[in-house]
């Protein structure tokens, strides 16, 4: 099952970079300044109705090239690589998911996100 679910969340993290438009990716000038949590994350914060989103406590993922690009992202958030398969990275930390993504969001660093959690009506 979990590697059912790390296909299907790096299938969709691979849908959601390339954009919902029809222009390509370099058309499309992508400035992360001044950006707010709400407007990286696909749903925000959930605003606390029964169907906000959750996701995995103490997990993060990014889509990685390799296991140096993810050990570089590692350092740093100063969280914890689990592992690299697929071009998918895990990682552990203890601190707050969102005040990390913030963080990454504010120096320019690679995407981490939730390891988001979907069901089915």
């Amino acid at each position: 099952m979990l590697a059912v679910s790390r296909g299907f969340l790096l299938l969709f993290m691979i849908f959601i970079s390339m954009g919902f438009g029809n222009a390509p990716l370099q058309e499309r000038p992508v400035s992360r300044q001044n950006n707010t949590i709400e407007e990286t994350m696909p749903f925000g914060k959930g605003g606390g109705s029964d169907l906000a989103p959750q996701y995995e406590e103490g997990t993060l993922i990014a889509i990685v090239e390799n296991e140096e690009q993810a050990r570089e992202i590692a350092e740093l958030y100063g969280i914890e690589l689990i592992s690299v398969e697929d071009g998918l990275a895990i990682f552990h930390t203890d601190l707050d998911i969102m005040a990390l993504i913030e963080l990454g969001l504010e120096n320019d660093w690679p995407p981490v996100q939730p390891n988001w959690i979907y069901t089915a009506f």
